[in-house]
Protein backbone atom coordinates (compact mmCIF):
# COMPACT_ATOMS: atom_id res chain seq x y z
CA UNK A 1 0.00 0.00 0.00
CA UNK A 2 0.91 3.53 -0.42
CA UNK A 3 2.65 5.34 2.21
CA UNK A 4 2.44 2.19 4.45
CA UNK A 5 5.43 0.85 6.46
CA UNK A 6 6.14 -1.94 8.38
CA UNK A 7 6.04 -1.66 12.17
CA UNK A 8 10.06 -2.48 11.94
CA UNK A 9 10.25 0.59 9.84
CA UNK A 10 8.34 2.68 12.43
CA UNK A 11 10.71 1.71 15.45
CA UNK A 12 13.58 2.69 13.43
CA UNK A 13 12.82 6.07 12.99
CA UNK A 14 11.18 6.44 16.53
CA UNK A 15 14.78 7.85 18.14
CA UNK A 16 14.65 10.79 15.26
CA UNK A 17 10.33 11.57 15.95
CA UNK A 18 9.69 10.79 19.55
CA UNK A 19 12.06 8.87 21.63
CA UNK A 20 15.02 11.08 22.00
CA UNK A 21 12.65 14.19 22.85
CA UNK A 22 11.37 14.44 26.52
CA UNK A 23 7.87 14.15 27.74
CA UNK A 24 7.27 13.54 24.12
CA UNK A 25 4.19 10.80 23.66
CA UNK A 26 5.85 7.33 23.13
CA UNK A 27 4.58 4.72 20.64
CA UNK A 28 4.97 1.21 21.85
CA UNK A 29 3.49 -0.77 19.42
CA UNK A 30 1.23 -0.68 16.10
CA UNK A 31 0.48 -3.16 13.40
CA UNK A 32 0.46 -0.45 10.15
CA UNK A 33 2.29 3.08 10.05
CA UNK A 34 0.46 5.07 7.33
CA UNK A 35 1.16 9.02 5.83
CA UNK A 36 -1.49 10.79 4.21
CA UNK A 37 -1.67 13.98 2.22
CA UNK A 38 -5.08 15.71 3.66
CA UNK A 39 -3.85 14.73 7.34
CA UNK A 40 -0.79 16.71 7.43
CA UNK A 41 1.82 16.12 10.42
CA UNK A 42 0.19 12.97 11.56
CA UNK A 43 1.20 9.63 12.16
CA UNK A 44 -1.64 7.10 11.31
CA UNK A 45 -1.51 4.15 13.21
CA UNK A 46 -3.41 0.81 13.19
CA UNK A 47 -4.03 -2.04 14.73
CA UNK A 48 -2.38 -3.40 18.34
CA UNK A 49 -1.55 0.13 18.54
CA UNK A 50 -0.42 1.09 22.16
CA UNK A 51 1.15 4.93 23.28
CA UNK A 52 2.75 6.16 26.45
CA UNK A 53 3.05 8.93 28.26
CA UNK A 54 4.64 9.75 31.51
CA UNK A 55 4.22 6.45 33.06
CA UNK A 56 0.41 6.24 31.74
CA UNK A 57 -0.22 3.48 29.00
CA UNK A 58 -3.13 4.19 26.49
CA UNK A 59 -4.16 1.16 23.40
CA UNK A 60 -6.61 1.69 21.58
CA UNK A 61 -7.58 0.31 17.57
CA UNK A 62 -6.15 3.21 15.54
CA UNK A 63 -4.70 6.59 16.30
CA UNK A 64 -3.17 9.88 14.65
CA UNK A 65 -0.20 10.90 16.55
CA UNK A 66 0.39 14.68 16.13
CA UNK A 67 4.79 15.33 16.78
CA UNK A 68 4.68 19.02 16.40
CA UNK A 69 2.11 19.11 19.18
CA UNK A 70 2.88 16.08 21.11
CA UNK A 71 -0.35 15.01 20.94
CA UNK A 72 -2.72 12.25 19.43
CA UNK A 73 -6.36 11.33 18.64
CA UNK A 74 -7.69 7.79 19.00
CA UNK A 75 -10.26 5.68 17.88
CA UNK A 76 -12.28 2.37 19.10
CA UNK A 77 -11.31 0.14 22.38
CA UNK A 78 -9.31 2.67 23.87
CA UNK A 79 -8.42 1.47 27.24
CA UNK A 80 -6.09 4.27 29.05
CA UNK A 81 -3.80 2.65 32.53
CA UNK A 82 -2.27 4.84 34.72
CA UNK A 83 -0.11 3.60 38.07
CA UNK A 84 -2.07 0.08 37.44
CA UNK A 85 -4.84 1.52 39.57
CA UNK A 86 -6.62 3.48 37.20
CA UNK A 87 -8.53 2.23 34.23
CA UNK A 88 -10.65 4.27 31.44
CA UNK A 89 -11.73 3.13 28.60
CA UNK A 90 -14.10 4.79 25.73
CA UNK A 91 -14.62 4.80 21.70
CA UNK A 92 -12.49 8.05 20.89
CA UNK A 93 -9.90 9.88 22.70
CA UNK A 94 -7.99 13.19 22.38
CA UNK A 95 -4.85 13.40 23.97
CA UNK A 96 -2.59 16.75 24.43
CA UNK A 97 0.85 15.56 25.91
CA UNK A 98 1.72 19.08 26.94
CA UNK A 99 -0.92 19.68 29.19
CA UNK A 100 -1.27 15.79 29.88
CA UNK A 101 -5.16 16.19 29.77
CA UNK A 102 -7.62 14.02 28.06
CA UNK A 103 -10.94 13.98 26.46
CA UNK A 104 -12.58 10.55 25.64
CA UNK A 105 -15.87 10.09 24.49
CA UNK A 106 -18.57 7.63 23.77
CA UNK A 107 -18.90 4.40 25.81
CA UNK A 108 -17.14 5.77 28.28
CA UNK A 109 -16.32 4.15 31.57
CA UNK A 110 -13.79 5.32 34.36
CA UNK A 111 -12.70 2.90 37.45
CA UNK A 112 -10.05 2.89 40.25
CA UNK A 113 -10.23 -0.07 43.27
CA UNK A 114 -14.02 -0.32 43.89
CA UNK A 115 -14.79 2.90 41.92
CA UNK A 116 -16.29 2.76 38.27
CA UNK A 117 -17.88 5.67 36.66
CA UNK A 118 -19.97 5.60 33.20
CA UNK A 119 -20.34 8.27 31.32
CA UNK A 120 -20.72 9.71 27.32
CA UNK A 121 -17.48 12.00 27.83
CA UNK A 122 -15.35 12.25 30.12
CA UNK A 123 -12.15 14.76 30.47
CA UNK A 124 -9.25 13.64 32.67
CA UNK A 125 -5.83 15.73 33.69
CA UNK A 126 -2.92 12.89 34.66
CA UNK A 127 -1.06 15.50 36.04
CA UNK A 128 -3.57 16.56 38.51
CA UNK A 129 -4.95 12.98 38.58
CA UNK A 130 -9.01 14.70 38.01
CA UNK A 131 -11.57 13.59 36.35
CA UNK A 132 -14.52 15.50 35.33
CA UNK A 133 -17.78 15.61 33.26
CA UNK A 134 -20.64 17.55 32.40
CA UNK A 135 -23.08 15.59 31.01
CA UNK A 136 -24.77 12.87 32.81
CA UNK A 137 -22.80 10.07 34.84
CA UNK A 138 -23.00 6.59 36.69
CA UNK A 139 -20.44 6.20 39.42
CA UNK A 140 -20.79 2.65 41.81
CA UNK A 141 -18.88 1.97 44.68
CA UNK A 142 -18.54 -2.00 45.29
CA UNK A 143 -17.08 -0.99 49.00
CA UNK A 144 -20.03 0.88 50.52
CA UNK A 145 -22.62 -0.73 47.45
CA UNK A 146 -23.60 3.14 46.54
CA UNK A 147 -24.70 3.90 43.02
CA UNK A 148 -24.93 8.07 41.96
CA UNK A 149 -25.85 9.87 39.61
CA UNK A 150 -25.45 13.63 38.40
CA UNK A 151 -24.93 16.25 35.85
CA UNK A 152 -21.76 17.05 36.62
CA UNK A 153 -18.80 16.13 38.53
CA UNK A 154 -15.10 15.71 39.53
CA UNK A 155 -12.84 13.03 40.50
CA UNK A 156 -9.58 13.72 42.35
CA UNK A 157 -7.90 10.62 42.03
CA UNK A 158 -4.40 11.79 44.45
CA UNK A 159 -7.35 13.01 47.42
CA UNK A 160 -10.05 10.56 46.59
CA UNK A 161 -13.07 13.10 46.44
CA UNK A 162 -15.96 12.81 44.31
CA UNK A 163 -17.42 16.40 43.74
CA UNK A 164 -21.10 16.22 41.92
CA UNK A 165 -23.05 19.12 41.09
CA UNK A 166 -26.54 19.35 39.58
CA UNK A 167 -29.37 16.57 40.25
CA UNK A 168 -27.50 14.46 42.38
CA UNK A 169 -28.81 10.99 43.15
CA UNK A 170 -27.62 8.91 45.71
CA UNK A 171 -28.48 5.32 46.00
CA UNK A 172 -27.56 2.84 49.08
CA UNK A 173 -29.52 -0.71 49.94
CA UNK A 174 -30.85 1.37 53.02
CA UNK A 175 -31.55 4.84 51.39
CA UNK A 176 -31.82 7.08 48.67
CA UNK A 177 -29.82 10.63 48.87
CA UNK A 178 -31.06 13.63 46.12
CA UNK A 179 -29.29 16.72 46.44
CA UNK A 180 -27.81 19.62 44.31
CA UNK A 181 -24.24 19.45 45.25
CA UNK A 182 -22.37 16.54 47.09
CA UNK A 183 -18.82 15.48 47.55
CA UNK A 184 -18.39 12.30 48.47
CA UNK A 185 -14.97 10.68 50.38
CA UNK A 186 -13.87 7.30 49.14
CA UNK A 187 -11.81 6.90 51.80
CA UNK A 188 -13.83 7.49 54.80
CA UNK A 189 -17.26 7.31 52.57
CA UNK A 190 -18.80 10.31 54.14
CA UNK A 191 -21.05 12.02 51.57
CA UNK A 192 -20.99 16.12 52.00
CA UNK A 193 -24.29 17.74 50.67
CA UNK A 194 -25.51 21.52 49.93
CA UNK A 195 -28.29 22.74 48.69
CA UNK A 196 -32.15 21.27 48.60
CA UNK A 197 -31.45 17.45 49.87
CA UNK A 198 -33.53 14.67 50.18
CA UNK A 199 -32.78 11.43 52.04
CA UNK A 200 -35.42 8.57 52.02
CA UNK A 201 -35.47 5.21 53.94
CA UNK A 202 -37.88 3.00 55.16
CA UNK A 203 -37.22 4.39 58.85
CA UNK A 204 -38.16 8.18 57.57
CA UNK A 205 -37.28 11.09 55.29
CA UNK A 206 -35.27 13.58 56.03
CA UNK A 207 -35.16 17.29 54.58
CA UNK A 208 -32.35 19.66 54.88
CA UNK A 209 -30.15 22.29 52.82
CA UNK A 210 -26.75 20.75 54.19
CA UNK A 211 -25.30 18.16 56.09
CA UNK A 212 -22.84 15.43 55.59
CA UNK A 213 -23.78 11.61 55.71
CA UNK A 214 -21.37 8.84 56.63
CA UNK A 215 -22.20 6.17 54.97
CA UNK A 216 -20.04 2.92 56.62
CA UNK A 217 -20.99 3.92 59.90
CA UNK A 218 -24.55 5.30 59.10
CA UNK A 219 -23.69 8.57 60.97
CA UNK A 220 -25.40 11.54 59.67
CA UNK A 221 -25.80 15.57 60.69
CA UNK A 222 -27.99 18.04 58.63
CA UNK A 223 -28.60 21.58 59.24
CA UNK A 224 -30.10 25.18 57.64
CA UNK A 225 -33.72 24.46 57.95
CA UNK A 226 -33.47 20.27 58.73
CA UNK A 227 -36.21 17.87 59.23
CA UNK A 228 -37.14 14.31 59.76
CA UNK A 229 -40.20 13.11 58.97
CA UNK A 230 -41.38 9.40 59.63
CA UNK A 231 -44.81 7.66 59.82
CA UNK A 232 -46.31 9.62 63.01
CA UNK A 233 -43.28 12.77 63.56
CA UNK A 234 -42.09 15.28 62.15
CA UNK A 235 -38.97 16.37 64.25
CA UNK A 236 -37.21 19.88 63.13
CA UNK A 237 -34.10 22.09 64.20
CA UNK A 238 -31.05 24.05 63.63
CA UNK A 239 -29.35 20.98 63.13
CA UNK A 240 -29.98 17.44 63.58
CA UNK A 241 -27.52 14.64 64.47
CA UNK A 242 -28.45 10.87 63.59
CA UNK A 243 -26.52 7.23 64.06
CA UNK A 244 -29.17 4.80 62.06
CA UNK A 245 -26.93 1.75 63.67
CA UNK A 246 -27.53 3.09 67.68
CA UNK A 247 -30.69 4.29 66.82
CA UNK A 248 -29.51 7.94 68.46
CA UNK A 249 -31.13 11.25 67.39
CA UNK A 250 -29.92 14.49 68.87
CA UNK A 251 -31.08 17.96 67.42
CA UNK A 252 -30.27 21.74 68.82
CA UNK A 253 -31.37 24.60 68.36
CA UNK A 254 -35.19 25.60 67.83
CA UNK A 255 -36.45 21.98 68.42
CA UNK A 256 -39.57 21.32 67.55
CA UNK A 257 -41.40 17.30 67.53
CA UNK A 258 -44.70 16.67 66.27
CA UNK A 259 -46.20 13.60 67.21
CA UNK A 260 -49.59 13.25 64.96
CA UNK A 261 -50.26 9.61 66.61
CA UNK A 262 -49.99 11.17 70.42
CA UNK A 263 -51.07 14.50 69.09
CA UNK A 264 -48.67 16.12 70.75
CA UNK A 265 -45.66 19.08 69.70
CA UNK A 266 -43.19 19.70 71.33
CA UNK A 267 -40.78 23.11 71.38
CA UNK A 268 -37.02 23.08 72.77
CA UNK A 269 -33.55 24.37 72.24
CA UNK A 270 -32.24 20.33 72.66
CA UNK A 271 -33.11 16.83 72.07
CA UNK A 272 -31.92 13.30 72.40
CA UNK A 273 -34.09 10.27 71.41
CA UNK A 274 -32.97 6.84 71.59
CA UNK A 275 -34.89 4.41 69.00
CA UNK A 276 -33.89 1.53 70.82
CA UNK A 277 -35.40 2.48 74.52
CA UNK A 278 -38.16 4.40 72.59
CA UNK A 279 -37.14 7.02 74.59
CA UNK A 280 -36.71 11.43 73.97
CA UNK A 281 -35.50 14.00 76.46
CA UNK A 282 -36.33 17.94 75.18
CA UNK A 283 -34.89 20.91 77.49
CA UNK A 284 -34.34 24.31 76.96
CA UNK A 285 -37.31 26.30 76.70
CA UNK A 286 -38.84 23.32 76.74
CA UNK A 287 -42.71 23.74 75.75
CA UNK A 288 -45.15 20.58 75.09
CA UNK A 289 -48.87 20.88 73.59
CA UNK A 290 -51.32 17.88 73.80
CA UNK A 291 -54.05 18.48 71.62
CA UNK A 292 -57.41 17.10 72.52
CA UNK A 293 -61.04 17.58 70.35
CA UNK A 294 -62.16 20.56 72.06
CA UNK A 295 -58.93 21.80 74.13
CA UNK A 296 -55.07 21.58 74.27
CA UNK A 297 -52.76 21.18 77.15
CA UNK A 298 -49.89 23.02 77.48
CA UNK A 299 -46.68 22.26 79.71
CA UNK A 300 -43.70 24.00 79.90
CA UNK A 301 -40.72 22.82 81.93
CA UNK A 302 -36.69 22.78 82.13
CA UNK A 303 -36.91 19.35 80.38
CA UNK A 304 -39.40 16.83 79.32
CA UNK A 305 -38.71 12.69 79.26
CA UNK A 306 -40.81 10.92 76.97
CA UNK A 307 -41.22 7.03 77.15
CA UNK A 308 -43.02 4.21 75.77
CA UNK A 309 -44.05 1.32 78.18
CA UNK A 310 -44.45 -1.81 76.84
CA UNK A 311 -47.82 -1.69 75.51
CA UNK A 312 -46.83 1.52 73.11
CA UNK A 313 -48.18 4.10 76.10
CA UNK A 314 -46.66 7.11 76.63
CA UNK A 315 -45.74 8.17 79.93
CA UNK A 316 -44.61 12.25 80.29
CA UNK A 317 -42.75 13.34 82.92
CA UNK A 318 -42.21 17.42 82.86
CA UNK A 319 -39.23 18.52 85.43
CA UNK A 320 -38.50 21.98 87.06
CA UNK A 321 -40.20 25.23 86.97
CA UNK A 322 -43.43 23.68 85.75
CA UNK A 323 -46.20 25.90 84.07
CA UNK A 324 -49.45 24.72 82.37
CA UNK A 325 -52.06 25.53 80.75
CA UNK A 326 -55.57 24.68 79.83
CA UNK A 327 -59.17 26.48 79.06
CA UNK A 328 -60.41 24.48 81.92
CA UNK A 329 -57.14 24.11 84.46
CA UNK A 330 -53.67 26.08 84.88
CA UNK A 331 -51.07 25.18 87.31
CA UNK A 332 -47.45 25.61 88.79
CA UNK A 333 -45.66 22.55 90.17
CA UNK A 334 -42.03 21.77 90.49
CA UNK A 335 -42.64 18.21 87.78
CA UNK A 336 -45.09 16.44 86.54
CA UNK A 337 -45.92 13.01 85.05
CA UNK A 338 -48.59 12.50 81.92
CA UNK A 339 -49.47 8.71 81.52
CA UNK A 340 -51.35 8.77 78.19
CA UNK A 341 -52.53 5.13 78.82
CA UNK A 342 -54.98 6.45 81.92
CA UNK A 343 -54.90 9.75 81.02
CA UNK A 344 -53.36 10.26 84.50
CA UNK A 345 -51.64 13.21 85.27
CA UNK A 346 -49.32 13.64 88.36
CA UNK A 347 -48.24 17.16 89.88
CA UNK A 348 -45.30 17.40 92.70
CA UNK A 349 -43.97 19.71 94.83
CA UNK A 350 -45.82 22.69 95.46
CA UNK A 351 -48.06 21.90 93.44
CA UNK A 352 -50.91 24.64 92.81
CA UNK A 353 -54.14 24.97 90.78
CA UNK A 354 -56.47 27.39 89.26
CA UNK A 355 -59.94 26.14 88.11
CA UNK A 356 -62.40 28.91 87.37
CA UNK A 357 -62.49 30.83 90.77
CA UNK A 358 -60.34 28.31 92.49
CA UNK A 359 -57.20 27.96 93.75
CA UNK A 360 -56.15 24.51 94.70
CA UNK A 361 -52.95 23.55 96.43
CA UNK A 362 -51.34 20.39 98.33
CA UNK A 363 -47.73 18.10 98.33
CA UNK A 364 -49.14 16.01 95.66
CA UNK A 365 -52.20 16.54 93.18
CA UNK A 366 -53.81 13.86 90.76
CA UNK A 367 -55.65 14.52 87.68
CA UNK A 368 -58.01 12.04 85.91
CA UNK A 369 -59.02 13.51 82.35
CA UNK A 370 -61.55 11.97 80.30
CA UNK A 371 -61.82 13.11 76.24
CA UNK A 372 -59.47 16.02 77.42
CA UNK A 373 -61.54 17.26 80.47
CA UNK A 374 -60.91 16.58 83.97
CA UNK A 375 -62.87 14.23 85.47
CA UNK A 376 -61.31 13.58 89.07
CA UNK A 377 -58.82 15.45 91.40
CA UNK A 378 -57.22 13.50 94.17
CA UNK A 379 -55.44 15.95 96.68
CA UNK A 380 -52.79 14.55 99.20
CA UNK A 381 -51.38 16.59 102.50
CA UNK A 382 -52.55 19.63 103.10
CA UNK A 383 -55.57 20.35 100.80
CA UNK A 384 -56.65 23.62 100.10
CA UNK A 385 -58.88 25.14 97.88
CA UNK A 386 -59.58 28.68 97.88
CA UNK A 387 -61.64 31.01 95.73
CA UNK A 388 -62.80 34.50 96.40
CA UNK A 389 -66.30 35.43 98.54
CA UNK A 390 -65.19 39.17 97.18
CA UNK A 391 -62.02 41.73 96.62
CA UNK A 392 -60.54 40.34 100.31
CA UNK A 393 -61.94 37.81 101.52
CA UNK A 394 -62.51 33.79 100.74
CA UNK A 395 -64.06 30.81 100.66
CA UNK A 396 -61.73 27.96 102.28
CA UNK A 397 -61.74 24.37 102.42
CA UNK A 398 -59.01 22.67 104.13
CA UNK A 399 -58.20 18.87 105.34
CA UNK A 400 -55.68 16.26 105.16
CA UNK A 401 -56.51 14.86 101.47
CA UNK A 402 -59.39 15.66 99.22
CA UNK A 403 -61.07 14.22 96.04
CA UNK A 404 -62.55 16.18 93.73
CA UNK A 405 -65.53 15.45 91.04
CA UNK A 406 -65.80 17.46 87.95
CA UNK A 407 -68.63 17.72 85.61
CA UNK A 408 -68.26 20.22 83.02
CA UNK A 409 -65.08 21.92 84.00
CA UNK A 410 -66.59 22.82 87.01
CA UNK A 411 -65.94 21.65 90.43
CA UNK A 412 -69.27 19.29 91.45
CA UNK A 413 -68.42 17.99 94.52
CA UNK A 414 -65.44 17.66 96.87
CA UNK A 415 -64.60 14.42 99.53
CA UNK A 416 -62.77 15.61 102.62
CA UNK A 417 -61.07 13.07 104.78
CA UNK A 418 -58.94 13.95 107.79
CA UNK A 419 -58.75 16.91 109.63
CA UNK A 420 -61.31 19.02 107.87
CA UNK A 421 -61.83 22.37 107.59
CA UNK A 422 -64.45 25.04 106.17
CA UNK A 423 -64.49 29.11 106.42
CA UNK A 424 -67.04 30.29 104.16
CA UNK A 425 -69.18 33.44 104.05
CA UNK A 426 -72.72 34.20 104.28
CA UNK A 427 -73.73 35.74 100.48
CA UNK A 428 -76.98 37.52 101.04
CA UNK A 429 -79.56 37.95 98.23
CA UNK A 430 -79.84 41.40 97.89
CA UNK A 431 -75.84 40.96 97.58
CA UNK A 432 -74.82 43.83 100.17
CA UNK A 433 -71.59 43.66 101.80
CA UNK A 434 -70.22 40.59 103.39
CA UNK A 435 -71.74 40.26 107.21
CA UNK A 436 -70.79 36.88 108.83
CA UNK A 437 -68.85 34.16 107.91
CA UNK A 438 -68.87 30.11 109.09
CA UNK A 439 -66.20 28.46 110.25
CA UNK A 440 -66.35 24.40 110.74
CA UNK A 441 -64.17 21.79 112.15
CA UNK A 442 -64.72 18.10 111.38
CA UNK A 443 -62.96 14.36 110.58
CA UNK A 444 -64.96 13.91 107.17
CA UNK A 445 -67.01 16.59 105.38
CA UNK A 446 -68.39 16.01 102.09
CA UNK A 447 -69.73 19.33 99.77
CA UNK A 448 -71.92 19.95 97.09
CA UNK A 449 -71.31 22.70 94.39
CA UNK A 450 -73.05 24.35 92.06
CA UNK A 451 -71.80 27.30 89.84
CA UNK A 452 -68.63 27.17 92.77
CA UNK A 453 -70.99 27.77 95.46
CA UNK A 454 -71.38 25.63 97.92
CA UNK A 455 -75.12 24.04 97.99
CA UNK A 456 -74.63 21.66 100.51
CA UNK A 457 -72.37 20.56 103.60
CA UNK A 458 -72.49 17.15 105.30
CA UNK A 459 -70.22 17.13 107.88
CA UNK A 460 -69.40 13.51 109.66
CA UNK A 461 -67.53 12.72 113.17
CA UNK A 462 -68.48 15.25 115.79
CA UNK A 463 -68.08 18.26 113.76
CA UNK A 464 -68.05 22.08 115.64
CA UNK A 465 -69.43 25.34 113.83
CA UNK A 466 -69.49 28.40 114.47
CA UNK A 467 -70.54 31.30 112.74
CA UNK A 468 -68.77 35.12 113.40
CA UNK A 469 -68.91 38.71 112.34
CA UNK A 470 -66.09 39.78 109.68
CA UNK A 471 -66.01 43.32 111.61
CA UNK A 472 -65.19 41.71 114.46
CA UNK A 473 -62.59 39.56 113.40
CA UNK A 474 -59.07 40.59 112.06
CA UNK A 475 -58.77 39.63 108.48
CA UNK A 476 -55.76 37.27 109.28
CA UNK A 477 -57.57 35.12 111.70
CA UNK A 478 -60.16 34.92 108.48
CA UNK A 479 -57.09 32.66 106.97
CA UNK A 480 -57.06 28.53 107.62
CA UNK A 481 -53.75 27.35 108.24
CA UNK A 482 -51.29 27.10 105.48
CA UNK A 483 -53.37 29.81 103.54
CA UNK A 484 -51.20 31.47 100.27
CA UNK A 485 -53.15 33.28 97.71
CA UNK A 486 -50.64 32.27 95.10
CA UNK A 487 -52.82 33.98 92.13
CA UNK A 488 -49.76 36.15 90.59
CA UNK A 489 -48.63 33.28 89.76
CA UNK A 490 -51.61 31.70 87.53
CA UNK A 491 -50.37 30.83 84.19
CA UNK A 492 -51.52 33.07 81.34
CA UNK A 493 -52.39 31.48 77.75
CA UNK A 494 -49.98 34.46 76.35
CA UNK A 495 -46.75 32.53 78.08
CA UNK A 496 -47.24 29.15 76.24
CA UNK A 497 -47.30 30.67 72.62
CA UNK A 498 -43.88 30.02 70.82
CA UNK A 499 -43.95 31.13 67.88
CA UNK A 500 -47.19 31.64 65.29
CA UNK A 501 -47.05 28.30 63.73
CA UNK A 502 -47.96 26.49 67.54
CA UNK A 503 -52.17 25.59 67.06
CA UNK A 504 -53.60 27.19 70.76
CA UNK A 505 -57.09 26.09 70.33
CA UNK A 506 -60.47 27.00 72.20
Amino acid sequence: MKNQFSISFLLWLLPFFICSQENKINILNADILEYKKEIKDAQILKGNVILEHDGAIMSCDSAYVYTKTNSFEAFNNIKIVQNDTLEMRGDTLFYNGNNRKAEITGNVTFKEKDLSLSTKKLMYDLKAKRAYYNNRAHINSTKSQNKLTSKKGVYHSESKTLFFKDSVELTHPKYKMISDTLIYHTASEIADFKGPSTITSKQNTIFCNKGWYDTKNDQSSFWNNAMIISEEQILSGDSIFYDSNLGIGKVYGNVVLNDTSKKQLIHGDYAFHDENKDSSLVKGNALLSHHYQQDTLHIIADQFISTNDSNNLNFLRGFNNVKFFKNDIQGICDSISYKQGDSIMELFKQPFLWSNENQISGDFIQLKLWNGTINKMNIYENSLILSLADSIHFNQIKGNNMESIFLENAIKSIYVKGNGETLYYIEKENKEPLADYNKTQCSELTIILDSNQIKTLNFSNQPTAKMNAIISTPIENQKLEGFIWNISERPLKTQFIRNEKLDIRE
